[in-house]
This record gives C-alpha cells, structure tokens and sequence, in this order.
C-alpha cells in the first residue's frame, strides 16, 4: 500500500466518520415522504452510472421560483477501461418532475456524445450540465437518469424530494452556489446565453462543494439578493453578514460588509473566503443580509466540505475501544460475519488497514476523491440514528442501511382496540419486494415481522399474529 494511496483513503474515511454525527439526518418524516432524499449535501447516483446531483433555487419570473438542476459525471473512468477505449460515449440524460401526487409534469431529454481524442475528452475528465425549470411553489420529486447508450447497462439515477420556496414579493435570498471556476461571459462566444450565466459570468459549479485547504484555494459563493426595498429616486443600502462554523455548531470565521449600495431590488452578490487554516472536515456556512430601508433580513445556509492535500496528512485513526466499537457498528451491515472476525482479532494497526482497504474495495470509481459508496452508506446511517426509534440498532435502521430508502411506503391503521400498527415498506428487489414492521409493544419500535425478500425473515401469516383483536 503505498503512502499517497493510503493518505487519500485516511482522509476520505475521515471526512465520512464526520458526515456520521453531522447535520446530515433529513428533515421529513419517512413515513410522509417515500424514498426521503432531501439531504443537506447534493445527491450521489444509484446504479452502475455514478453521477452527482444537486438542486438550486432562485426567484423566477411571475411568483415562480427558477429550478437549477446541475450535474456531473466522471468521464475518466470510461476511457481507462480497455473494453471501451476506442469506442463512443454517448449519454442519454432524462430529467423527469413529478407532483405531490406523483403525477408527471414535465420530462426533459438531452443527448451528449463523447468521441476517443475528443477536445471534450481530453481537456475534461467531468462532464457537468444544468437543467432549469420554472416552477409553482410547492411538492415536487425531481428524477434524474443517465445511462449510456452504447453500453445499455450502464446506468444511474438521482431522486429529490423538494419543497419549492415561494420568493414571490417577499425579502429574501436565493440557495447558495457553489463555484468551482469563473470566467467572464464575454469570453464564449454563444448564439444563445449560456445556462451557466450570472450576471455578466460563466459560473461553473462546485457539485461535490469540496475544498482544499491549501493558500491557493479559495472558497467562491455566489447568491441574489430578491425584493430590496428600491427607490431610484434616493440611495438605499443594504448589510451583508457570513458565518462559518464547523460540524459542532463552533464558530470559525465571520465577516461583514456594511452599508452597501443597493442599485436595483435584486442584486447578484459574490462572495469568497479562505479556508487555508480549516481543518478537514464539514462547515455550514450562513449569509445574512439587512435591508436598511425597513429593517428586514433574511438568511440562507449550506454546507461544504474542507479537505487536505494528501502530502499533508500524516495522522491516524482513533482505536479507543469506544472507536472500535463505532466501526464494527457502521459496516456490520454491508461486511461478511468473516469480515467481522477478522477485523476483531487484529491488533490497532492491522484494524486500520482493514477499515481503509475494506473502504477501498467498495468505491465504485477510484479516479475520484470521493467514495461515493462511503458517502451514500453514512448518509443512510445518519438518516436512521435521526429518524427510527432505536436508531441503527433497529431493524427499520437496518432494513434501511441495507436497501435504502423505500419506493413505496404503506401504513395500516385500526380503530379496534389492541390492533397494531404496520408499515411497509417496497423496494424494486429481484422484483417488487415488501418489508412489513409492526409496533408490537407500542412503544414506537417496529419490528420487522414479515418480508417477500427470499433471504429476509418471512411469515405470511403476520396479519393473523399481529392486526387481529387477541
């Protein structure tokens, strides 16, 4: 194993022990929304396509809010593969926008082609798009698929559930972006405006929103300011506040920028910061702004993710006997019971290794800094130590740690006295497959008492067990 490999994976696995205790839980109740996605950081790919995800949301045009879906897919990966080195890449992107009912509203298609010696493949090893709605506030599930046409069984897809904001006349700012690289607009020649335009520039995005934390790295935000209290006939001003803190709630950098001109009712505003003496790990960054003419303010927060150059990490995982327990807890659901001995019986060293080799061999595109597997498997980890009764231990948390959140989700109530109470959840599984929990004691724990997946516990006759008056 050698050194810059084995750095990499002690900080990827680092950043993702924090995403574990993070913010990262949802804020909508599972048995509410199916398949709950709406997560604090963009959305990684399901399937044999990995692709990242995120959405964006400004203020449109007669009180609808404009919808920026931006994308990225790893190229790099396809072109090392010897099976397709000297054939054609060619993306099929579907963009489909669902009601709260689940009623299709919209479906976008777009194509993109990728040839062997491509500029677009030899100058970029990511290809990354926007896709742009105009919307009613409200519900609304947003699936994006990729697959690869040439190779039909390469294929992934992202779910949001959303709440679109209504700006409508009120004080307020727009989600914050992210930016990886800006270029003056000037700079392209276009017969149309380019999608990624903001006043007067090319903003390329930051999907993954991670930084390193290096003097040459900056952080670049950009956000719009909507509904100022304008009057061109006297000069009106406007405060502007930011705040950075770490996954503790810590503050470690604030600023303002007082007594700004404001020369129309909504303003475009760049902002950027270093973040050279942040340690690795999660920052939740909040931008305030005052409208002085009446005292109004509203604010908007994100997160982003600070990482170390490889050559700068020298440290080692934490084994108390407290970590170790930790770690066995956070992969005894997607590691052998053989696996499980083993790691059990190495001394601290051999248990490290284990961990970053273990990491390793599930990453499904190593040309990337990030595990997108590891990043998904601590999301769904966070998700049930938040939401279920009995957290990870809990055969919700389980079930849910396991196989993700549900397609489907079904309660089942009575009115008769010492009837229970039921939740299924559906997964497409070898087929459409049910998991059926049941509060046994009604103490708010659900058991899994029944399920159609071949190798999970079943007992057709749970009904009769636990829905009829004993």
């Amino acid at each position: 194993m050698n050194t810059i490999s084995l750095n990499k994976k002690i900080i990827d696995f680092l950043i993702i022990m924090i995403l574990s205790i993070s913010a990262y839980a949802q804020d909508r109740s599972l048995s509410n929304v199916p398949q709950a996605k709406k997560t604090t950081f963009p959305v990684q790919s399901k399937g044999s396509l990995w692709f990242t995800s995120d959405i964006l949301q400004y203020q449109g045009r007669e009180n609808r809010t404009r919808i920026d879906i931006v994308y990225s897919v790893n190229l790099s990966k396809y072109w090392q593969e010897s099976q397709i080195l000297d054939s054609l890449l060619l993306l099929d992107i579907h963009c489909h926008i669902f009601d709260s009912e689940g009623v299709l509203l919209s479906e976008t298609t777009r194509n993109k082609k990728f040839t062997p010696g491509s500029e677009d493949t030899v100058q970029a090893s990511t290809y990354i798009d926007i896709i742009q709605y105009s919307l009613i506030p409200g519900e609304y599930e947003i699936k994006l698929t990729i697959k690869d046409s040439v190779h039909t069984d390469v294929k992934g897809t992202t779910e949001h559930f959303i709440t679109v904001r209504d700006f409508s006349e009120r004080f307020s700012l727009s989600d914050i972006y992210f930016i990886a690289d800006i270029q003056e607009s000037e700079k392209r020649t276009s017969e149309r405006k380019n999608r990624f335009e903001r006043n007067g520039y090319l903003l390329i995005p930051n999907i993954q929103r991670s930084y390193l934390n290096t003097e040459q790295e900056q952080l670049f935000i950009y956000y719009e300011i909507n509904n100022l209290d304008f009057n061109e006939e006297s000069k009106n001003y406007y405060h502007a506040y930011y705040s950075i803190s770490d996954i503790e709630d810590k503050e470690v950098r604030s600023g303002k920028k007082e007594w700004l001109v404001a020369d129309a009712s909504g303003i475009g505003r760049f902002e950027n910061f270093s973040v050279a003496d942040l340690p690795s790990g999660i920052y939740k960054i909040t931008v305030k702004t005052v409208d002085l003419q009446n005292d109004n303010f509203s604010s908007i927060t994100s997160y982003f993710v600070v990482t170390a150059p490889k050559q700068q990490y020298a440290g080692i995982l934490p084994m108390t006997e407290t970590d170790i327990e930790r770690y066995i807890k956070q992969i005894r659901y997607i590691a052998t019971d053989q696996e499980i001995e083993v790691f059990k019986q190495l001394n601290k060293e051999g248990k490290q290794n284990f961990l970053l080799d273990f990491w390793e061999s599930k990453d499904p595109d190593p040309s990337t800094k990030e595990n997108e597997f590891m990043q998904e498997h601590f999301q769904r980890l966070a998700y049930a130590k938040a939401n279920f009764r009995g957290g990870i231990e809990s055969d919700m948390g389980r079930v849910y740690i396991t196989y993700g959140p549900p397609q489907d989700v079904e309660r089942e109530h009575s009115n008769i006295r010492n009837f229970k109470s039921a939740i299924i959840w559906y997964y497409a599984l070898e087929g459409k497959v049910r998991f059926v929990f049941v509060d046994r004691t009604g103490d708010g724990i659900y058991s899994l008492v029944h399920s159609t997946k071949y190798d999970e516990y079943s007992d057709p006759d749970w009904r009769e067990k636990y829905m009829r008056n004993q």
